[in-house]
């Protein structure tokens, strides 16, 4: 349910000093609904928009990909919401004022996230979230990363989690097509 509001215009006032005031109209304030609104920055938006912003039910694009699906109430989330990631992690909570309460985040794996007692992949137990699902290997069939068996590595490269890196040329790889992310740096110790 939209909340009534009231547009604010600026009037002058004919004397002779001319002094702005405020005067509050009795017309109700409607947003309008848009689609694929394109903003400087490159961000997209489906959904409600008016002289005080975003206001309503939206779908906002960011310009890295990431997507937020929820309630915005003057340019700020609010209610129920979720960010899902250009990576394929998903973080869900209830919104006020901008400000995220019980966020609850699940990984692009399925995992979730728990803010407190996190014991995933922590010492001394190092299972791989596959083990936690489906249990240990038997002895001698070693799980030396989630997929099993492991993928094959490009010769003289190292697996991130996120893509591959080669040393040697300082680029970290891709993992399913093999196009080159970005460049890392490396720390030299002076």
């Amino acid at each position: 349910m939209e909340k009534l509001r009231f547009k604010i215009t600026m009037r002058r006032v004919m004397s002779k000093k001319k002094i702005p005031f405020r005067v509050l109209s009795s017309e109700p304030y409607l947003p309008k609904k848009v689609e694929d609104f394109q903003f400087i920055s490159g961000a997209k938006l489906t959904g409600l928009y008016g002289p005080l912003g975003i206001d309503g039910f939206s779908k906002f694009v960011y310009p890295d990909g990431a997507v937020y699906t929820g309630q915005i109430l003057g340019n700020k989330y609010a209610g129920e919401g979720n960010i899902k990631f250009h990576h394929g992690g998903v973080m869900k909570a209830f919104w006020i004022q901008g400000v995220a309460f019980n966020p609850q985040y699940v990984f692009a794996d399925g995992l979730p996230y728990e803010c407190k007692n996190w014991d995933y992949c922590t010492m001394p137990d190092r299972r791989f979230l596959s083990e936690y699902q489906k249990g240990l290997n038997p002895s001698g069939n070693i799980q030396l990363s989630d997929d099993h068996p492991a993928p094959a590595l490009p010769v003289a490269s190292y697996d991130s989690g996120e893509g591959y890196y080669n040393p040697f040329s300082r680029e970290m790889i891709h993992p399913i097509t093999g196009e080159f992310m970005r460049l890392l740096d490396t720390y030299k110790n002076f």
